[in-house]
């Protein structure tokens, strides 16, 4: 699996080193590995649900992160390509 950034850097570091404990719980406890897509989209709902809080009115960050990623990996489906990131018109 490979990872290449567009935008901040620190904030891509914030958001790989999320999908590596991700990955890393989910071999402990299923004994498997995790998908590619699998991961992609447990670095997606961060980045989306990032500053969302606990419900209540006051958020704990007031930007969204400032990168977009590609994730790139094999599989056991083949060979898998994902992006993330931020699509504002």
């Amino acid at each position: 699996m490979g990872c290449v950034l567009s935008g901040l850097v620190g904030d891509a570091r914030t958001l790989v080193d999320e999908g590596r404990i991700v990955t890393q719980n989910h071999r402990f406890t299923y004994n498997e590995a995790m998908s590619i897509k699998s991961i992609a989209e447990s670095i997606s709902d961060l980045a989306i649900n990032f500053g969302e809080g606990d419900g209540s009115k006051k958020k704990p960050m007031a930007r969204p992160y400032g990168v977009s990623l590609l994730i790139a990996g094999i599989d056991q489906y083949g060979p898998q390509l994902f992006q993330t990131g931020n699509s504002q018109k």
